[in-house]
């Protein structure tokens, strides 16, 4: 969920709630005419809602979020904030001077996570990344080897 539609259904909240305690002290005219407009505000805020788009190359990346969340039924709410920094390169908005050793971190972290859950190919493709950051660190290239389950397919 995006930070402005969690905004727009926590304003919405309060103003319903707001709204619930100055119809209970008024007339049921004028009760009947705030549900109206507390009705058509959310209206207008739900509409709102779904015709804000995801920035370029943004929907691209929380694709590939949820795609490794329905692959990795171990991972917490914490292993995904982590997952986020960790590809956080893919995503448009992510910051151009991320902290590689943040990141680094971040895929070691989910390596052994991953380990721990018996997720070797989701482990081994974690701990790549934590070397292909360090090499960055380090100015250098760094080029993944083939999984040995792919070469074993092949």
């Amino acid at each position: 969920m995006r930070k402005s539609t969690l905004l727009v259904l926590c304003l919405l909240a309060l103003l319903s709630g707001e709204g619930w305690v100055i119809m209970s002290h008024l007339p049921w005219v004028d009760a009947l005419w705030v549900a109206l407009f507390m009705g058509a505000l959310a209206l207008v805020s739900w509409r709102m809602g779904g015709v804000i788009p995801l920035p370029l190359g943004e929907e691209a990346f929380e694709q590939f979020i949820h795609e490794m969340i329905g692959l990795c039924p171990w991972m917490t709410r914490n292993d995904v904030l982590l997952l986020r920094q960790v590809f956080g390169y893919m995503s448009p908005s992510a910051p151009i001077d991320q902290d590689l050793n943040v990141v680094a971190q971040a895929a070691l972290h989910l390596a052994e996570r991953a380990r721990s859950a018996g997720d070797a190919q989701r482990a081994w493709a974690f701990e790549q990344r934590y070397r292909e950051v360090c090499a960055w660190k380090q100015g250098q290239a760094y080029a993944w080897p083939q999984h040995r389950q792919l070469l074993e397919e092949g």
